[in-house]
């Protein structure tokens, strides 16, 4: 994908890039056709929502609402000086698109596909950590619902291969302008592709994985790579995207800057913060320096600590086994990417930690305070459109009277929220307890207002 002049490349293709994911090959696993998806959509929505209407906007709508999704009114992070950002009123931040186009047989052919910035773009939010609609690329997306957003795609499906003609009506209405070509192409390739492979799919693995994909802002990227890496040829080319990822690699590293802290901090407290971070948590978390308001990451050890040691849900770690590594290294990113079984996590950077809520690799505890206070992490918890706690540092909420940790009475959530259910496999909040032990009261205090400035 050709970059803007004045953008800088790894920023644009984190947001925008389709790392060659809009073609045939990947429509077999993941790209999907636009009209007849938002169509699809729409009729199983109106099954819930008689009243909405058959427009392309409340597809669009629907993306963000149930699956979380981000429709920005503005990228914060982006240059000024850099030309605008292609943001579109027709498509959520984080799903490409383009058309396949064909000679003979004549095929025209809008498609879409999950890109980096479906996961990699997050909601900021205010001083009362209100979601204020504007999006920062590079903190990671909390309420992406992939794994809802896969389900309900199957069961529309399923609903439209029942009654194509009652689909297609659909199609005419909310994309009037939609051309002959691509309604052929829908009718001549994809219904009867979607009509052999639904009903076999629902038959054997009951939807498109057999796998757990992932739940609000939780993705199961370990099993993804292991069900692509089963689908396809080890040998399969890939080498036309090893710039690209070289280039949101060089961001990532070189010119990514975490968005700051927007409500009120104790500066005092903070600094004494700071000690206690640096004497109990820096040899894992890496060091931090400079501006003492907004301090950046100068030192990071990539530590990887064993699953024994810290004593989180071994679930991810134990999918990635020697038989996973090594079928990877024979890919084309294999020779840029050194892959090992560790059975271990790396501890990572804190940047914004303040914004990624919830936390521990599996997104099991909501907030920083209940992470420091392991006897009080709630054993359910929503989570998915929420707003920001900023006392406790994390998703805002309290325990109700049927032991979930929910929303305040009061907030309307922008997308979707889901019950987090930690006694479910992988989804364990037990762990990271002993840097905690030995903290008093204050120390946890003054160093939860120190990670507010990171």
């Amino acid at each position: 994908m050709p970059v803007a002049p004045g953008t800088p490349p790894g920023l644009y293709r984190l947001a925008f890039d389709d790392f060659h994911g809009l073609n045939t090959d990947t429509m077999a696993r993941s790209a999907l056709p636009w009209k007849l998806l938002a169509a699809a959509l729409v009729d199983e929505e109106r099954t819930r929502d008689p009243a909405l209407p058959l427009t392309e906007e409340s597809a669009v709508a629907l993306m963000s609402r149930r699956y979380g999704f981000l429709r920005p009114t503005r990228i914060a992070n982006w240059p000024s000086a850099a030309p605008p950002p292609p943001l579109s009123p027709h498509r959520p931040l984080g799903l490409v698109d383009g058309t396949l186009r064909r000679s003979f047989p004549t095929v025209s052919l809008e498609v879409v596909n999950t890109g980096c910035s479906t996961c990699h773009a997050g909601m900021l939010y205010d001083a009362d950590g209100n979601p204020t609609g504007e999006a920062w690329i590079g903190l990671p997306s909390t309420s992406i619902n992939v794994g809802r957003y896969a389900r309900e795609v199957f069961a529309a499906f399923q609903r439209a291969i029942a009654d194509p003609e009652g689909l297609f009506a659909t199609i005419r209405i909310m994309f009037p302008a939609v051309s002959p070509e691509e309604l052929a192409t829908m009718r001549r390739y994809v219904l009867p592709e979607l009509e052999t492979r639904i009903p076999k799919l629902a038959a054997t693995i009951g939807g498109f994985t057999p796998y757990s994909v992932g739940s609000p802002g939780l993705v199961n990227g370990v099993g993804t790579m292991k069900w692509y890496l089963g689908m396809i040829p080890a040998d399969r080319p890939a080498g036309p995207n090893v710039a690209p990822i070289r280039d949101v690699v060089d961001f990532l590293v070189d010119g990514y800057r975490a968005p700051e802290y927007p409500g009120p901090f104790d500066r005092a407290l903070a600094a004494r913060g700071g000690a206690v971070y640096a004497e109990r948590c820096a040899r894992c978390h890496g060091q931090y320096a400079g501006e003492p308001d907004h301090p950046r990451l100068v030192e990071f050890p990539n530590r990887l600590i064993p699953v024994e040691v810290i004593e989180t849900d071994p679930l991810r770690a134990d999918a990635a086994t020697d038989e996973a590594m090594t079928v990877f290294s024979r890919t084309a990113l294999g020779p840029h990417i050194a892959s090992k079984r560790t059975a271990a996590y790396v501890a990572s950077p804190l940047g914004a930690v303040w914004a990624t809520a919830p936390y521990l690799h599996n997104g099991s505890v909501p907030t920083l305070w209940h992470l420091m206070h392991p006897a009080a992490r709630p054993a359910r918890f929503e989570v998915g459109g929420h707003k920001l706690d900023y006392d406790r540092v994390g998703v805002a909420g309290e325990v109700a009277a049927d032991g979930v940790f929910r929303y305040p009475p009061a907030y309307r959530p922008w997308s979707l929220p889901e019950v987090y259910d930690t006694r479910l496999p992988g989804r364990s909040n037990r762990g990271h307890e002993e840097p905690f032990d030995e903290m008093t009261e204050a120390d946890k205090r003054a160093v939860l207002e120190f990670l507010k400035r990171l």
